[in-house]
Parts: C-alpha cells; structure tokens; sequence
C-alpha cells in the first residue's frame, strides 16, 4: 500500500495567494486479481492548510474574509478558535508560544472493506509528518460521512444503525488519536507540539488478508481501479 498526498490552491482565492493551501491524499492497494499496474483507491483524506501568521502580516488581507471565501468549515473554525488577536485564550492555555497555523481535517474515508486495519490513522500519522511541524493547531469535526438507513443495509452492512451511535463512534476515533473537544464548539482540537510528543515513532500497516479485502471490494463495486503511474 501506498499514501499520496497533492496540493492545491482553492480558485476562490487570488492564484498568487498560497496562504491557504488544498490537500488531497488518498492510499492505494495494489490489486493482485488484474494486471500488476493496477492498485485500488481504498481511502482518502482531505486536509486545509492555512498559514495564519502570513495572513495577518499582510494588511490588505483579512483573515476571516478569507476563510469565509473559502468553505464554510473553514469559518466555523475562524470564529470558533480564533480573535482579532489570533488564537484564543480557552484554545492555547495562555502559551504565548503556541503557533497559530492551522492544518484542519476536512474529512477522512475508508472503505468498508479495509476498515480496522489502522489505514486512517497511518494516513494521518503521514498526514502530520508531511505538514504538521509547520502548523500549531490541528482541527476536525467529526462527523459520520454514512449511517444504515441512508442507504441499502445489504450494501453497507457494517454502519452504525443510527446518526447517535455513529457520531459517537467517530468521536471515539478522535478522542483515541489525541483530540479533544473545543468548549462550546462541534470542534476537536490539539496541538502539533501534543501529538508529535506523543508520537514519535512512524506508523506502518501490513493489511492482513488483502486479498480477501481487494477481492471482496470488486464483488462490491466492479473494478473501479487506478493505474499506478496517475
């Protein structure tokens, strides 16, 4: 298996402006059933990087202004972690050196197939060893992307049967990976300096009966596969 990561800079902003940067990452497996070539998407991510303090350092720019252009998340986050003075207080504890750059989870999504197998966390361990050092702050919101009901049970046999226990679930997942709950907000939050603290081994997967997993997966889907070279 392999974990790729691609930047963007979201066209709402001017084309110059880098100070907010799109990530896309997404792990492949190879599909030992077809030609050697091909591998099979089997989770993505999707990350916002926001350098907070060349925002500020420009005047004609305003920070909030350009998160609002940018998604609505991005917003949320602004007015919930953030003052005219950058960080709030609730969120740095009053350390002074605490970097208010921002690396936020926009989602995070593995098949059903290769779930409990540890590739989202691998995925975010790569995620943060690529990007976090340059960020104070990482944020999610955890939200379930499937329950059962919202489509066939037969199909997705493995979801939550209902929103409540799928939000908890995925909270759960986060609270498991360092994150805690911003007071008075739906985001969790913690610290580059935390996590990396914490984390300072790499994490590595080995998928155990991929073969089942990559088999089961077409059954499900038909060869929706992706050539290595792309």
């Amino acid at each position: 298996m392999r974990i790729i990561f691609e930047s963007s800079v979201p066209l709402d902003l001017d084309p110059y402006e880098t100070s907010v940067v799109e990530i896309q990452g997404r792990a492949l497996a190879y599909d030992l059933f077809t030609d050697d070539c091909a591998e099979i998407k089997v989770a993505t991510m999707s990350l916002y990087s926001v350098d907070y303090e060349s925002i500020i350092n420009a005047s004609e720019r305003d920070f909030f202004q350009i998160m609002d252009a940018i998604s609505h998340s991005l917003m949320e986050i602004s007015s919930d972690f953030y003052d005219n003075y950058g960080l709030k207080d609730k969120v740095t504890r009053k350390d002074p050196t605490f970097c208010p750059n921002l690396l936020h989870i926009e989602d995070l999504h593995v098949l059903k197939e290769f779930r409990g197998c540890g590739i989202g966390r691998v995925m975010f361990d790569r995620a943060m060893r690529l990007f976090g050092r340059t960020h104070g702050l990482i944020t999610v919101k955890p939200y379930p992307l499937q329950i059962d009901g919202d489509r066939d049970g037969d199909i997705y046999p493995d979801l939550p049967t209902g929103k409540d226990q799928a939000q908890k679930k995925i909270e759960d997942l986060y609270k498991g990976w360092g994150f805690k709950k911003l007071r008075g907000s739906e985001y969790y939050y913690q610290s580059t300096y935390d996590w990396f603290e914490n984390n300072d081994t790499p994490l590595n997967v080995e998928l155990d009966n991929r073969e089942d997993r990559i088999k089961a997966l077409l059954e499900r889907t038909g060869e929706t596969l992706v050539c290595a070279s792309e």
